[in-house]
């Protein structure tokens, strides 16, 4: 039956199509009436469609077939004849069928298209009446029959006010039958089943026949309103009342058509009563759609009493009929041109009352609400859209309300909880979403058609088809949401030619509705649906894309920029220089921006096209992948740029890097970088230090001040780094590629960085560059040449650098050089710039020692390098005698690294002084003359004493003190003892003067003077006897023996009494210190401390050694027979006494070691005594040798240390074979046997007889000085 139907209602437009086309032709007329009547009529045997029984399909049968029968009378009504009295008389009598009829349903629709026709006769009226006695209450209460009243009214009204016409003439007749109140009241009746609580006319709900009742009565009263009058004004205001119980869809947009018709005036539809009732409706609406509204864009606050609640309802209900309304009715002045001044006044009040709605909750009504935007552009005269596009982006960007303007979430901690708190109390409300992305893509379309600078694109945006949920036929008929509803024409205007470049970004906005809103436009527009087509479509546009494409990756909006970053991926991915060469720099210069944007999301979408633009950099210098014209240009272009992005954009650094290296890599086996190199390393080598995490500077400072042990082993840890950096790795690719030329241009570039450079990872890469170079590419340094010279100049200076690794790769790098440069120029360069630079340091230990370390690598490096025949002589000689003194220096690397170039050039040290002697000893005075500092004094003394040994071994022997340069470092070196304080180490300093006095006065007994005659003062005995009683204690030590080994070389001994006296000084001088010692607080027990005597090996026995071993020296310079000027007479008895007292006494008190020393003392004493026969015992009373006797005894039973019995017993031994009358035997029995005799009454004796003296030694010893006891047992058998 519904496929029926359905073929019956296709059937019947045709046949309406049919009656349309029959004008002026009477044959296809008369064809088409006979078939007309036969379907729709009917025959008497048979019942035509237009009374056919049936449901909503037949219903519309019915009223095509209506239309069908009005429109062949009107082609007769223009002709001459026709069928239209049968058939008025035909429904007539089909009207009087029973209730509830189809028959009446189609007659009355027939009757109604009949009789809007011609002018009606009275048979006509009559007509009339009786089918507005259908909608009485009376009258007929099927549905379908109502329906079709209403229906064939509306339509019988839309040209002529018969129904007004009849309903006066009745009610002026006094019959009765029909009036107007109460159709007026009928009609607002049959809108109860909607008002009454359902809210709408869904066909699910009330049903379609129900539905269809609705729809027309609705457009009844609002086409019975048109023809004004008295019912008018209360027609529109029942229809309003009704929407405002109706709210639903369909309700609404179906009061819309009626609220339509009421403002048409069907006699004149532009005349001034229709413009006038439609500026009246628009007022209207307006006012219920909220255009006064004060604070409508203020978030209420939530009504609290049951009054406001209602309140609130009716004016949210208001404003959404008004809307809706005021859509319907712009499309309704759209399509018919019914606007006027009236329209551009309330333009600023539509504008806010639409945007407003468009951020509402309901979605039916936010569509409606742009809708009616693209309508009102339409209908504004074109002078006058610019100011409506200011009002419209006014409104839009009113509703734009953002919390914070940097950020759009909460900023702080308490908002964010805030807002949480909310959203978990309130739950989520997709309806309040909704809204908000729809504000949104309202402010990217403003946004957009700002950023293109052509604001009718907003309203091109808004009119372009979108998928739907309000498709009814009644929403098709009144709004049309799906459709476009701009003209043609307009396309032009909206969208020009000159905006089609400027879309490509846009193809891939983060928003999906402005995306596909884009997408929608170009392809109704310009019938390309995606951007790979834009820009195949137009290739003579492929420019104005790309930099349209720039602008828009700089654009100020985030979004706009995320679109543009997808964007260019598409764009640029695979051109090739020449279509890209234009537009490089500038495409450069925004990416390299954006990878510091602000916004987090920037942020992450462009690390895809920052590999896209390494990758098209790569692809389009790389001469293998494009010819090598294009090639050649892109590199000329791309190396300045990235060099300045280099310097420019700290955070662009390791992507240039990263493409350089590549770069480099592509270019391997080529010339195309050759050009560029010296305009890359400079950067590369600055970019080692300003790469660097500034934390480690920072680290660098602290760990400095704390341990400049960590710092320096922090320092190198740095420069390890650097050295494995990225910069570094990309200059030793571009080393193969240096020339000539480019060396000549890098050497003044590479100096100034090597002296200014403002990080030692910098001044490092420099020497590691030209090493390399050097090693690498030796072509491009030619010997002899500028750049070998100056910069083994300026390496030279490099090896001044505070930094110890700076100094050390600087050594390299002049070692490098120096094989680049004639021999004579490195000789000049050496003695100019480093054999003399450290003394700029005179008062500076850190950083001359620092100095030194750097210079003796470098110079080592140049020995090992250079070939001996390379190497002067005289700079041989030069750095043998620098070496010479700093290998006794006290600071450890110094020392080891000049010993070890010490022996690079001196094989032998005996060899190396013999042959540089005169040049060490020139450097050795200069040192003395030259520096301030006590320590690099102490150190030449050391070297002065080291010189002095090594010249002494020297035969045949020389003439010492007739050869100048040894007698001038003797001149410095007193010099400086007579001009010096006193201070710890000067010791050394009176040790080397000593030496050198030794050295040039030395004579043997009973041999020629080497020289001149000299005195003491010409030694320097004097001033090197003062220093024996001032100083610290190793100092006077020091100069004790100092004062030994001059007299003992020169034989200028002094008398007996100034040794005495020297001992007592210095005896009384421990003994001071000790007293300080004692008088010390101490916790009661406590020991006092024994520092000095007692002590083995410490400063004041160390002394008190010396000053004995001096005394015993001077003893022993004694002769029997005086046979040399040196000789002294034998010594007086108080004098050797007083000797054996002094040193008994630092017996007693001493260590072991000091023990020892004085044992030995006394053998070599005794020893010489017993060659000179002189006579002990006639100078040592029994007592003294008593005491000599008892220590001899006791020491040689000592059971602390073998080495202390031993050497006592050696003495014994020694003194029992000086068998001379008055001997050392003599004097040795008579003094055991008065000790022995003292001790006798003792029940321990500590002394006993010879005897029973060696019957106490143990074992051991008695073994090891088998001999010695054999010289001692007949003595003890005698005794």
């Amino acid at each position: 039956m519904e496929d029926g139907a359905t073929r019956l209602e296709l059937g019947l437009k045709g046949l309406l199509l049919a009656a349309c086309l029959a004008s002026g032709q009477p044959s296809l007329l008369e064809a088409v009436v006979l078939r007309a009547e036969l379907a729709l009529l009917g025959t008497g045997a048979s019942c035509g469609s237009l009374f056919r029984e049936g449901g909503a399909a037949a219903n519309r049968a019915r009223r095509i077939g209506a239309r069908v029968l009005g429109t062949l009378c009107e082609q007769f009504a223009q002709a001459s004849g026709g069928p239209m009295q049968k058939w008025l008389t035909s429904v007539n009598t089909a009207l009087d069928a029973p209730a509830g009829s189809s028959r009446r349903a189609g007659a009355v629709l027939a009757a109604c298209e009949l009789l809007r026709i011609e002018e009606p006769t009275a048979s006509g009226r009559a007509l009339c009446s009786k089918a507005l006695q259908l909608l009485l209450p009376g009258g007929d209460t099927d549905a379908a029959v109502l329906a079709a009243a209403c229906d064939g009214l509306r339509r019988l009204s839309e040209r002529r006010p018969l129904v007004w016409e009849v309903l006066e003439a009745e009610g002026a007749g006094g019959s009765g039958k029909v009036s107007r109140q109460a159709l007026l009241d009928r009609l607002y009746e049959l809108s109860k089943l909607v008002t009454g609580g359902l809210g709408d006319t869904k066909q699910a709900e009330l049903g379609a026949l129900n539905r269809e009742l609705v729809h027309s009565s609705w457009r009844l009263l609002g086409q019975l309103a048109s023809w004004g009058g008295e019912g008018s004004a209360d027609c529109v205001e029942r229809l309003v009342t009704i929407g405002r119980q109706s709210p639903g869809e369909e309700a609404t947009a179906a009061l819309g058509l009626a609220l339509v018709a009421a403002v048409s005036d069907p006699k004149a539809p532009a005349g001034q009563r229709a413009s006038s009732q439609a500026a009246a409706l628009l007022q209207k609406l307006l006012g219920m759609a909220g255009a006064t509204a004060e604070s409508e864009d203020k978030d209420p606050k939530p009504p609290t009493d049951e009054a406001s609640k209602a309140a609130l309802i009716e004016r949210e209900t208001d404003q959404r009929c008004g809307v809706v309304w005021l859509t319907v009715l712009l499309r309704f002045f759209t399509r018919s041109g019914q606007a006027g001044g009236w329209l551009q006044e309330a333009a600023e009040h539509l504008c806010r009352s639409l945007v407003r709605a468009v951020g509402g909750l309901s979605i039916f009504v936010a569509d409606c609400s742009l809708k009616a935007l693209c309508h009102l552009y339409c209908l504004t005269p074109a002078e006058s859209r610019t100011e409506l596009m200011k009002n419209l982006f006014s409104s839009i960007s009113n509703r734009t309300v953002v919390s914070n303007m940097f950020v759009g979430t909460p900023d702080t901690q308490a908002r964010q909880e805030a807002a949480q708190a909310t959203e978990k109390a309130a739950g989520p409300n997709s309806l309040k979403i909704t809204a908000k992305e729809r504000i949104d893509l309202l402010k990217d379309m403003m946004f957009l058609a700002r950023e293109l600078q052509h604001p009718p694109l907003f309203i091109g945006l808004l009119d372009q088809p979108v998928g739907s949920v309000w498709t009814g036929e009644v929403l098709r008929e009144a709004l049309d949401l799906q459709a476009p509803c701009l003209p043609d024409d307009l396309r032009e205007h909206l969208c020009p030619k000159q905006i089609r470049p400027k879309l490509y970004p846009y193809f891939f906005h983060p928003n999906g509705p402005l995306r596909n809103a884009v997408v929608q436009l170009t392809a109704s527009y310009f019938s390309v649906e995606s951007p790979q087509h834009l820009a195949s479509k137009f290739p003579e546009e492929w420019p104005l894309i790309a930099k349209n494409l720039i602008s828009a990756l700089g654009a100020a909006r985030v979004t706009t920029r995320e679109a543009a970053i997808q964007a260019a991926q598409v764009l640029f991915r695979g051109k090739a220089w020449a279509e890209v060469a234009f537009i490089f720099d500038d495409l450069w210069t925004i990416i390299v921006k954006l990878m510091d944007d602000m916004e987090e999301k920037v942020q992450a979408a462009v690390k895809p096209l920052v590999r896209m633009l390494r990758n098209l950099t790569l692809r389009v210098v790389d001469p293998k992948l494009g010819p090598k014209k294009d090639a050649e240009e892109a590199m000329k272009a791309v190396v300045p740029l990235l060099l300045k992005f280099c310097d420019l954009y700290k955070h662009a650094q390791p992507l240039c890097f990263d493409v350089m290296r590549e770069m480099v890599k592509a270019a391997h086996g080529t010339n195309l970088m050759s050009p560029y190199v010296q305009d890359l390393v400079p950067p590369l080598l600055v970019s080692l230090s300003s790469m660097e995490n500034t934390s480690l500077q920072y680290y660098q400072f602290h760990i400095d001040a704390a341990s400049e042990e960590k710092g320096k082993e922090l320092e190198a840890a740095r420069i390890s780094n650097s050295r494995d950096s990225e910069s570094m790795k990309l200059i030793r690719q571009l080393v193969p590629l240096v020339t000539a030329e480019n060396a000549e241009e890098l050497a003044p570039r590479t100096r100034d960085s090597l002296h200014r450079g403002v990080g030692a990872n910098t001044r490092v890469g420099v020497c590691d560059f030209w090493v390399a170079v050097c090693a690498e590419r030796p072509s491009a340094v030619p010997s002899g040449g500028a750049v070998a010279g100056s910069m083994l100049r300026s390496t030279a200076g490099a090896l001044l650098d505070a930094s110890r690794e700076v100094r050390s790769a600087a050594a390299s790098c002049f070692a490098s050089f120096a094989r680049r440069n004639a021999p004579q120029d490195l000789t000049k360069v050496i003695f100019e710039r480093l054999l003399k630079h450290d003394q700029e340091y005179r008062t500076d230990d850190v950083k001359r020692n620092a100095f030194r370390v750097s210079l003796a690598r470098a110079l080592w490096e140049v020995c090992r390098r250079c070939d001996d025949e390379f190497l002067e002589a005289e700079l041989k000689a030069g750095i043998s005698a620098k070496a010479f003194g700093l290998r006794w220096s006290l600071e450890q690397e110094v020392k080891t690294n000049w010993e070890s170039l010490w022996n690079e050039v001196c094989p032998t040290t005996s060899g190396g002084v013999e042959r540089y002697y005169r040049e060490i000893c020139a450097e050795l005075s200069d040192s003395f003359a030259d520096s301030v500092s006590r320590a690099e004094k102490i150190n030449m003394s050391k070297a002065v004493s080291a010189l002095s040994a090594q010249l002494d071994k020297v035969t045949p022997r020389p003439k010492w003190a007739e050869d100048s340069a040894v007698t001038g470092l003797q001149r410095a070196v007193f010099t400086s003892v007579q001009s010096l304080p006193v201070f710890d180490g000067n010791g050394l300093l009176v040790r080397a003067l000593a030496d050198l006095a030794a050295l040039l006065h030395k004579r043997e007994r009973n041999g020629a003077t080497p020289g001149p005659a000299v005195d003491e003062a010409a030694v320097g005995l004097p001033l090197i006897r003062g220093f024996c009683e001032k100083g610290s204690l190793p100092d006077r030590a020091a100069a004790v023996r100092a004062l030994l080994e001059a007299m003992s070389a020169t034989r200028l001994w002094g008398a007996l009494p100034e040794a005495e006296q020297l001992h007592a000084a210095t005896s009384k001088h421990v003994d001071a210190l000790q007293k300080e010692d004692d008088a010390q607080e101490r916790e009661p027990g406590e020991a006092p401390l024994k520092r000095h005597r007692g002590k083995g090996q410490s400063p004041a026995e160390e002394l008190l050694t010396a000053t004995l071993d001096f005394w015993a020296s001077t003893l022993q310079q004694c002769r029997r027979e005086v046979e040399d000027e040196g000789d002294l007479d034998p010594p007086e008895a108080p004098e050797l006494t007083a000797f054996v007292l002094a040193s008994l006494s630092e017996f007693a008190a001493g260590s072991l070691t000091m023990r020892l020393a004085i044992v030995r003392l006394w053998k070599h004493l005794f020893s010489h005594f017993s060659e000179e026969r002189i006579a002990v015992c006639a100078r040592l009373n029994v007592e003294v040798c008593s005491q000599l006797a008892s220590a001899i005894q006791d020491a040689s039973l000592d059971q602390r240390s073998e080495r202390l019995r031993r050497p006592a017993l050696e003495l014994a031994a020694a003194l029992a074979k000086d068998a001379e009358p008055g001997g050392g035997r003599e004097a040795f029995t008579r003094g055991l046997a008065a000790a022995a005799a003292a001790e006798a009454g003792s029940p321990a004796p500590r002394i006993v007889p010879l005897g029973a003296w060696l019957a106490k030694l143990d074992p051991a010893t008695a073994e090891q000085c088998a001999d010695q006891l054999a010289v001692l047992r007949p003595l003890g058998a005698a005794a």
